[in-house]
């Protein structure tokens, strides 16, 4: 008898299992919003925001739509701030709510048919953005915890309570029957969905005026977005599921998939030209750190190789450098130094990557800078070169990508270099460089090849000459070199 219980009790939960039609999709979220055309998006466990790739099955970082006819729209890395900011001016209203909802300032945060944006602040009170401005709004109650616009002005609520309410044409709410953890609109069918307190999710019968059970729902859930009859939910150890995986859209960049761009930069090395100490060995201090920003928004650097200081630049360095100074009050002052013998090159090699989309190289709202200074140190610390590189991202993507080749370049100068003037490791250098014109305002740029694969060599120099007493013609001039390629 034991046997016939134990096996009926496997056949029900065998069948409560098949019964379940949302599949796990992979990835954790905090919180879920689908946008008009059926996009998908999280705010993923680490803060940052994601996107489902339908092809790859799988969620991926997501830094902003493109503009429309190449125009950028306007973004930014900080959490919005309740106060006036024309940069948000331009910005996709779905955008911006995600940059909301990122911000972890909101209980909840809501777009209309007709891109109306409300918020329910921490105190429970509604707000919508006008002006760039939140303001109060006039209608909605208190103590609400989710909300679900329909048109900008007609909206559902969730109180503390976990009762439901309709807010219609009036100030006074409309109370429906059930509680609820969460709540959703369907634009695209006008329908209404909630999860229930049983952690199920329920669809608004409006001929029965009560609330009818989805098929196959789980009972774990904790937040809902729905597009198109197209569910997905969040539930309460993050994970995220949905009952129509493949429904989902992917056009991020406009790309239907295609494979991001790996854009990856090595720091290769520093080189004294000239050394002003009676060592013929100059001190040299770095800063470097580049930036990629693509419709105002910043791209993350990420895979750090660091074969210098690593522990150093993790510690006290931004994400985005790939050396650094310190000062001479500091006790790693002497750790970052390099050692440069006059004439002799010091390998760094320290390198990051930079993941973009494939189509990028259609917008101009973009921007490629490197941030780079040089010290030298003797008896004091003296600045020798203190600029930023700004590189044509478009362009240097063109050629790495092999969508442009070499001789559509102009050339702007040839520099011969020879072995009486260059060594590197102890191995001496010969040969012409030859840099390429990058457009007005752009840095110069050496386009060739490395091992058969195009890549993008870029030098800075400075010299400044001593004031040491006794010393006047002598001058330092350190040189430094970064690579720029594409990685699978």
């Amino acid at each position: 008898m034991k046997t016939r219980y134990i096996t009926l009790w496997c056949m029900l939960l065998a069948c409560l299992i098949q019964a379940q039609s949302f599949k796990e999709a992979g990835g954790l979220g905090k919180e879920i919003s689908l946008d008009k055309t059926g996009r998908v998006f999280v705010i993923g466990n680490s803060g940052n925001q994601f996107i489902f790739n339908v092809k790859e099955k799988r969620f991926v970082r997501f830094y902003g739509t493109n503009g429309v006819g190449g125009k950028g729209v306007s973004r930014t890395n900080s959490p919005y701030q309740n106060k006036n900011v024309g940069s948000y001016a331009n910005q996709h209203p779905h955008d911006l709510l995600l940059d909301y909802l990122q911000s972890q300032k909101y209980k909840d945060v809501s777009l209309a048919s007709k891109n109306a944006l409300w918020v329910v602040k921490p105190d429970g009170n509604l707000y919508f953005r006008y002006n760039n401005y939140l303001k109060r709004a006039y209608k909605g109650g208190t103590n609400n915890k989710r909300i679900a616009l329909t048109d900008g002005i007609n909206f559902y609520t969730v109180k503390n309570d976990n009762s439901i309410w309709l807010y219609h044409g009036s100030n006074q709410g409309t109370k429906l029957p059930g509680k609820a953890l969460d709540i959703a609109y369907d634009h695209k069918t006008k329908n209404l969905y909630c999860i229930g307190i049983s952690k199920r999710i329920f669809k608004w019968n409006t001929h029965r005026y009560d609330w009818d059970l989805v098929k196959g729902t789980r009972n774990d859930f904790k937040y809902l977005s729905v597009h198109n009859n197209m569910i997905w939910a969040v539930a309460f150890n993050k994970k995220i599921y949905s009952n129509d995986i493949n429904g989902a859209v992917y056009d991020y960049w406009e790309s239907s998939g295609n494979k991001d761009y790996k854009l990856k930069i090595t720091l290769e090395h520093i080189y004294c030209e000239q050394a002003w100490d009676n060592d013929k060995k100059d001190d040299y201090m770095i800063s470097f750190k580049p930036t990629i920003k693509v419709n105002n928004r910043n791209i993350p650097m990420e895979d750090r190789k660091l074969n210098r200081i690593a522990r150093l630049i993790q510690g006290l360095g931004a994400p985005n450098s790939l050396y650094i100074s310190q000062n001479r009050n500091s006790r790693n002052h002497a750790a970052v130094q390099l050692h440069t013998k006059e004439k002799t090159a010091v390998a760094i090699n320290n390198s990051g990557v930079f993941e973009i989309s494939s189509k990028v190289n259609q917008n101009n709202a973009q921007q490629f800078l490197v941030d780079i200074k040089v010290d030298e140190v003797s008896n004091q610390t003296i600045n020798i070169i203190n600029i930023k590189d700004k590189l044509n991202l478009i362009e240097i993507l063109k050629y790495l990508d092999g969508t442009k080749i070499l001789q559509k370049y102009r050339v702007s100068r040839r520099v011969n270099v020879t072995s009486s003037n260059y060594r590197h490791g102890g191995a001496l250098v010969n040969g012409t460089t030859i840099y390429y014109d990058m457009g007005r305002g752009f840095k110069e740029t050496n386009l060739t090849l490395f091992n058969n694969k195009p890549v993008a060599y870029l030098e800075v120099k400075g010299s400044k000459k001593s004031t040491a007493w006794g010393a006047s013609n002598r001058h330092t001039k350190p040189k430094l070199r970064y690579k720029i390629e594409l990685i699978d």
